[in-house]
């Protein structure tokens, strides 16, 4: 079955709201990429079960860093802080 974009985001909005997110948080500031390097680890483990077929296995099939972040923040009404850094790299070939 083909899906859209934004359903797919509801399926993985959805499934996210079956998981007890909160064991991924650190005291204080959690870095957002670290919680995703968990939740894929977990679900790597097999210890994450019922992800919906149409995510074809990957959590972050449409799910990006900055979606992780808005859904954390809005389902436990955190605070962000959004650190920015720029890299310039300059090539002579």
């Amino acid at each position: 079955m083909e899906y859209t974009f934004d359903e797919l985001l509801d399926i993985t909005a959805n499934y996210l709201d079956t998981i007890d997110l909160m064991v991924y948080f650190d005291r204080g500031k959690t870095n957002v990429q670290d919680i995703a390097d968990r939740l894929l680890a977990d679900f790597s483990n097999g210890n994450l079960s019922g992800m919906p077929e149409a995510l074809e296995g990957n959590i972050f099939k449409v799910f990006d860093l900055w979606d992780l972040t808005v859904y954390l923040r809005n389902r436990y009404h955190l605070h962000d802080e959004i650190e920015t850094t720029y890299t310039y790299w300059l090539s002579k070939d």
